[in-house]
Order: C-alpha cells, then structure tokens, then sequence
C-alpha cells in the first residue's frame, strides 16, 4: 500500500455518506456529554440549594421553639407569682393537714428550675432579643423568689 492510493482512499471517504455518518455521530457524543455534565451540576446545584433550605429551616424551627420556651417559662414565673400571691401567708405556728410543716418555699424548688431551663437556653440565644428575653425572665424569677419569702 503505497501513500497515494491512502490519500486517494481517504480522499474519497472524506467525501462519502459514511464520513457525514461519523461526523454526526461524533456530534451528537459530544452533544450528549455536555447535556449530560449540565445535568450533573444542575442535579448537584439542586440538592446544594435544597440543603441549604432544608438548614435555614431547621434554624428557623429551632428559633421558634426556643421562643415557645422562653414564653413558657416566662408564664410559669406569672403562675408562681399569682399562686403565691392567692395563698394565704403562713404564720410560723400553721401546720397544714395531716400534721407536718409544710416545707419552706415550695415555690422555691419551681423557681430553682426554671432558672435552671433559662441557663441551658442561655447557650442558644444568638441574637439580642433572645438575650434581652432571658434577662427580663430571670429577673421575674428573682423578684417572684424574693415576694415568695416575704
């Protein structure tokens, strides 16, 4: 096989239907990897997006149920406070039924671990309002235990 009747072969396939096929078929291979890599970032851009919705709500859900907390504890200091200011004040000789002494301050163990609860929420509360929350929550405990032992 000497060069000229390869270049005369080649000549006449670069000009046949059989070299328009490959050329189209190596056209749409092409073709299909760049739609196919556009479908991998889109699929990956997809789920990045998603887990970042998924975070900022799971953040907003946490928010939330800190708040719904706080407002209970906030409320649980409102009821110590009206119970003890319903309950008759004791005098040093009173003696409930059945005999014993009542324990002193009762009121005291609830306040003891509400303030309990706002230290561990302490560590989540990132913004200032929360903080500003946890502020006024506890000064409600500590004027509610200082009312309770008067």
């Amino acid at each position: 096989m000497d060069v000229d009747t390869v270049r005369l072969g080649l000549g006449a396939f670069a000009v046949s239907p059989g070299f328009g096929g490959l050329g189209a078929l190596a056209a749409a291979v092409v073709a299909y990897l760049g739609i196919r890599h556009k479908a991998d970032q889109d699929r990956l851009a997809a789920r990045e997006a998603n887990t970042a919705e998924q975070a900022t709500q799971r953040l907003a859900d946490e928010r939330e149920r800190w708040w719904e907390l706080a407002r209970w504890v906030d409320q649980q200091v409102v009821d110590q406070q009206v119970a003890a200011a319903r309950r008759p004040r004791r005098r040093a000789a009173h003696r409930p039924r059945g005999g014993r002494p009542r324990p002193p301050a009762e009121e005291d163990g609830v306040l003891a671990a509400l303030l309990d609860t706002l230290r561990a929420m302490k560590g989540s509360a990132h913004t200032e309002e929360q903080q500003a929350m946890l502020a006024a929550v506890t000064s409600k405990i500590i004027q509610a235990g200082s009312e309770t032992r008067e």
